[in-house]
């Protein structure tokens, strides 16, 4: 390495080294935990999740392609509220495809990124079903999304 880029190098290193301290001051954080404190706290996306609580009695109607007649499944949910009314969990038994069926969800709000993340798994397989989708419009349905491998190639 010559004497030159040798300076040039030190030169960099010095004052990427002299601007860490005045970022380093600039973090506040109080307001930092004050963001966190407030972002923690349940809201109207919450309160809107809260509403499917309860038992409820499921009748799902299935194509399993088009044209084919319907197959109609029932089943039983009971949903709850945990860690605070932070997020949704579901317990869902039942029949499907002439065989018992039992199924897991739970479902949240991130009030920082305004997303909904859902997680399900159920005794149908092994595969957990990860579901996300942004939620801006409080009191309208939610849409999510996400991918479900059935079978690798």
């Amino acid at each position: 390495m010559t004497a030159r880029r040798f300076m040039l190098l030190a030169t960099g290193l010095v004052l990427a080294l002299t601007a860490l301290p005045s970022a380093a001051q600039e973090y506040d954080a109080e307001a930092s935990q004050d963001a966190w404190a407030a972002s923690a706290i349940p809201g109207k996306a919450h309160a809107y999740l809260a509403e499917k609580t309860g038992d409820w009695d499921i009748v799902a109607t299935m194509w399993m392609a088009p044209g084919a007649e319907p197959m109609v499944n029932t089943s039983t949910s009971h949903g709850e509220m945990i860690l605070g009314g932070r997020f949704l969990q579901e317990h869902v038994t039942g029949e499907t495809m002439g065989m018992p069926f039992e199924g897991l969800g739970l479902t949240g709000f991130d009030n920082t990124t305004h997303e909904v993340t859902s997680i399900w798994i159920d005794s149908m397989g092994t595969v957990m079903v990860v579901m996300t989708g942004l939620y801006e419009k409080f009191g309208e349905p939610m849409e999510l999304f996400g991918d479900m491998v059935y079978t690798r190639k």
